[in-house]
């Protein structure tokens, strides 16, 4: 090919390109529009599916208060409700349970038998289609989970995987270890979950079996799961409050990770020794992760 000949060739594969382009501009790419060359008018018909999560509401459950977070576990505290839900979107969904065919999208209940295994079927339907096959358009899946007892008794609170004492640091400050705790005796050898431990320096739990002294930090509300919990102070900003600490605690055998917020102002002037002052509120986030070092809990 001849110099002045490939010029022209040149020249020609840049025109045929630009009118290429010139018509791709009024080309679509849309699978779900008649117009489009790549539509698809299965495009939106997908086939049943009964994949479902179980989850552990953790908190006040589902009342008007409504502090709570949802767990998804495969074992749950007796006295916590659970949460059956599709893992996609699905518009005709049925329950299983015990002797119950409850046709609902999610599913709530609570009161299950302990120490024991419940069995939970979702059966999934989608309308007929010519897009789908006959085995498309129906899914089953059956799951189960234990229900654990954690009522109503010092040794069975004691046997909880979350009572005892933990070691770790703020993940903002990997090196400066110290340690949290869960749990607390009454003077009446009435147990329970309370917190002590952040933020950092708080001391650690009170004497159990005081008739005067409360836990060390008695403000401060705990909601156990199995695998999470939940901590709540509704606005006491004093350390025996965890000045107005709440978190969300996620437990994986003897790893916890604990997301937490606090008041930083009267958390700095408590540890000066300072006159505390509320407001303005500092509010501060942070994130612990520690193991368990102990199945007791450290009192002072």
């Amino acid at each position: 090919m001849s110099m002045k000949e490939l010029k022209i060739f040149i020249l020609l594969l840049g025109f045929f390109g630009l009118i290429t382009l010139q018509s791709c501009k009024d080309c679509c790419e849309d699978p779900t529009n008649p117009d489009c060359d790549n539509y698809d008018p299965c495009w939106n018909y997908k086939p049943a599916d009964a994949d479902f999560g179980i989850y552990e509401v953790v908190g006040e459950g589902l009342g008007t208060r409504g502090d709570h977070i949802l767990s998804e576990t495969d074992t749950i505290l007796a006295t916590n409700g659970v949460i059956f839900k599709p893992k996609t979107d699905q518009k005709n969904v049925t329950w299983l349970l015990g002797l119950d065919t409850i046709s609902q999208i999610e599913l709530f209940k609570i009161g299950f038998p302990i120490n024991s295994w419940i069995t939970v079927s979702m059966v999934s339907k989608v309308d007929p289609s010519n897009c789908l096959t006959q085995e498309q358009l129906n899914d089953t899946l059956i799951k189960r989970f234990y229900v654990v007892q954690n009522c109503c008794d010092t040794a069975i609170d004691k046997s909880n995987p979350w009572w005892g004492t933990w070691q770790g640091a703020d993940v903002d400050n990997p090196d400066e270890l110290f340690t949290v705790s869960w749990g607390y005796i009454k003077w009446n050898k009435t147990s329970g979950f309370d917190f002590t431990g952040l933020p950092k320096g708080i001391p650690v739990q009170t004497p159990f079996y005081s008739i005067d002294i409360p836990p060390t930090a008695s403000g401060t509300d705990v909601y156990p799961g199995y695998k999470a919990l939940l901590m709540v102070d509704d606005g006491i900003h004093q350390a025996w409050g965890g000045f107005a600490l709440n978190a969300i605690c996620t437990r994986e055998g003897n790893e916890v990770t604990i997301k937490y917020r606090f008041n930083n102002r009267p958390y700095q002037q408590w540890l000066r020794g300072e006159e505390e002052d509320i407001e303005p509120i500092q509010w501060v986030a942070k994130e612990w992760r520690g193991i368990k070092i102990s199945n007791k809990v450290k009192t002072q």
